[in-house]
């Protein structure tokens, strides 16, 4: 099983709040998109927010009309930046989730927020969900995407 790591997609649950996503158009996500941070909202609202090094924005998750997609992933590695991995794979997209399917997994993120210029993709925080009935809590964690083409 191959698990993308969590500064390119989170390895996606199902939890959905429309609150979070009332700005998606399908044709809106098409193109190259760069990674900014990942932040983490606990269920009082409050974030904890990791900005991604210049090593990791040079990282792409790259959407095509016809459903495909890369992913290129860079991390710095004794001091100097490397390429991680260059996945190709597929998406499908609705209001409320965006499953992507690379090296036959197939996984499931939420859409946070999709605009013209910014992408929001994440999971439910997997620790409330141990505790607290998923649909109930409002902890969640992301990663934030730069349009850049």
């Amino acid at each position: 099983m191959f698990n993308i790591p969590i500064m390119a997609i989170t390895i996606f649950s199902t939890y959905s709040d429309k609150d979070h996503n009332k700005d998606v158009k399908t044709p809106v996500i098409i193109g190259s998109w760069i990674p900014l941070k990942r932040v983490a909202v606990d269920a009082e609202g409050n974030e904890k927010v990791d900005l991604f090094d210049t090593c990791t924005k040079k990282g792409s998750l790259r959407f095509f009309k016809n459903g495909q997609l890369t992913l290129k992933s860079f991390e710095c590695i004794n001091g100097n930046c490397e390429e991680e991995y260059n996945l190709n794979g597929t998406y499908v997209l609705d209001e409320e989730h965006l499953t992507l399917t690379i090296q036959g997994e197939t996984n499931i993120a939420t859409i946070y927020r999709l605009t013209e210029n910014t992408l929001r993709i994440g999971q439910h925080d997997s620790e409330a969900a141990t505790t607290i009935d998923r649909k109930k809590s409002n902890a969640y964690t992301y990663s934030e995407y730069q349009r850049i083409g």
